[in-house]
């Protein structure tokens, strides 16, 4: 069941190039972010590439923790790491 508070991610739901500072001065490097609504919308699932300027590829998964009134996410990557963050629901705006 879909809660209103899994609404507070929609902003980031969509496709984002992404760019950040490179190695050399003036330098941006450039990468993608997909960001789309999984399991009947309940579910904001992330899939990070830094394309070609960088070798991470990387997954999240955030949910609504209705029970717990937080924000949950996980994330993995291909270098090898695991992250289960948490945060509060009010979100500022």
């Amino acid at each position: 069941m879909r809660r209103p508070e899994q609404q507070q991610l929609s902003f980031w739901v969509g496709e984002w190039d992404l760019t950040w500072p490179g190695n050399q001065p003036g330098e941006l490097q450039h990468g993608a972010n997909n960001i789309r609504r999984i399991l009947d919308g309940c579910i904001v699932e992330e899939n990070f590439s830094g394309g070609t300027d960088m070798p991470l590829r990387g997954k999240s998964l955030s949910l609504f923790d209705a029970r717990a009134g937080k924000w949950k996410q996980t994330w993995v990557d291909n270098e090898g790491a695991y992250l289960d963050l948490l945060a509060n629901s009010k979100m500022d705006k």
